[in-house]
C-alpha cells in the first residue's frame, strides 16, 4: 500500500473477520489487512454503521447511547486541535465527522467548521441532535464540491486514515480543500501502543476489520511525505487513562459502558503523568501528525 513491494509477513488474525489478516510489508514495515475489501464494500460498511454494530450490541448500548458516548471523544478532539495548530481565524474541514461532536463543539467556540461523514445514520443523528448538516463525499470516488475547494486553512482527521483503502490518494484528494500553505492534522492509533505489549487480550482485540492500516510513526510520516506534504511532524498522544489499561490487564475485556478517558477525582495527577510519559516515549495509544501543503 505504501511501497511497491509485494512481500508480506503475517502479523495477526482479525477478531471479527476470518476472511483477511493483518500483514506487515517486509520492505517498508507498513501493516495493513490483506486482502483488501473493495470500495463498494467499504461504502456499505460505513453507511450501515457496521463498525459500531460489530463492537457494541444493542443489549449493551442503543444507538442514542452510542452517540452520547462519543461526546467524550469529541472533547478530546477539540483539545488536540486547540493544543496544536488551530487559530481563532482558521476555517476547518473535518473528514469523518461521525456524530458531529467536533463540529458542534468547535462552532460553539466561534470557529468556522464544516464536516464530511459517509454514514447516513450518523449524519441524521448529528442533525437531529444539534442541527448540524454534514456533507457526504467519498473522496476515493468523488471530487470535493467546488465550494469546498481551497476553502480551508486546515483539515482535521481523527481516527479516520486507518480506515481508508488508499490513504495516499485520499490525502492527495484532501489537499484540494486547503488554501495555500494550509495544514492537515491527522490522529491515528499507534501500532507501538504499550497496551498491546502488556495485554495479550488487547493485542488480539486491536486488530479488526474496520482498520485497514496500522500506522507506526515512521510509516505515517512516510505516507504524508509521499502524498505531497512538507514539514511533517509526528508525536504521541494518549487518549485512554491508566484505569483503562488496568481494566484490560485485570479483566481482558473492554469497558464498553464507560470511555475511561479520565481518572477518578483525586487521581488526575497520576493519570496525566501516565499519559505524558507514554507520549514522550512514543508508546501512547495514538499518533498526531501535522503536515503543510506545498
Amino acid at each position: 500500500m505504501l511501497c511497491s513491494s509485494m512481500e508480506m509477513r503475517f502479523v495477526s488474525e482479525l477478531r471479527d473477520d476470518d476472511t483477511c489478516f493483518a500483514m506487515e510489508c517486509c520492505s517498508c514495515g507498513h501493516v495493513q489487512i490483506s486482502p483488501l475489501p473493495s470500495v463498494k464494500e467499504e461504502v456499505a460498511f460505513y453507511q450501515q454503521n457496521e463498525m459500531s454494530r460489530r463492537l457494541i450490541s444493542k443489549d449493551i448500548l442503543d444507538d442514542e447511547m452510542i452517540m452520547m458516548k462519543h461526546e467524550a471523544w469529541g472533547n478530546d478532539q477539540c483539545r488536540v486541535a486547540l493544543e496544536n495548530i488551530v487559530h481563532p481565524d482558521n476555517s476547518i474541514l473535518e473528514i469523518g465527522s461521525g456524530y458531529g461532536w467536533f463540529v458542534e463543539k468547535m462552532r460553539k467556540r466561534g470557529y468556522f467548521v464544516d464536516g464530511i461523514e459517509l454514514s447516513d445514520e450518523k449524519r441524521q443523528m448529528a442533525y437531529n441532535r444539534a442541527g448540524i448538516e454534514l456533507s457526504s463525499v467519498n473522496l476515493l470516488e468523488d471530487v470535493l464540491p467546488s465550494k469546498m475547494q481551497e476553502a480551508y486553512d486546515m483539515v482535521c482527521m481523527f481516527h479516520v486514515l486507518e480506515h481508508i483503502l488508499a490513504p495516499q490518494l485520499f490525502i492527495q484528494r484532501i489537499l484540494s480543500a486547503l488554501n495555500s500553505k494550509g495544514k492537515i492534522l491527522i490522529v491515528v492509533p499507534n501500532y507501538f501502543s504499550e497496551l498491546r505489549q502488556i495485554s495479550k487480550a488487547y493485542d488480539k482485540f486491536s486488530f479488526f476489520r474496520a482498520h485497514i492500516s496500522y500506522f507506526k510513526p515512521e510509516t505515517l510520516a512516510m505516507l504524508m511525505k509521499k502524498a505531497g506534504l512538507v514539514d511533517v511532524q509526528v508525536e504521541g498522544t494518549q487518549l485512554y487513562s491508566l484505569e483503562n489499561a488496568m481494566n484490560w490487564v485485570r479483566t481482558g475485556v473492554p469497558c464498553l459502558e464507560q470511555c475511561q478517558i479520565d481518572m477518578p477525582q483525586g487521581l488526575e495527577w497520576i493519570g496525566e503523568l501516565y499519559k505524558r510519559t507514554l507520549e514522550k516515549k512514543m508508546i501512547s495509544d495514538g499518533l498526531i501528525a501535522i503536515g503543510t501543503k506545498q
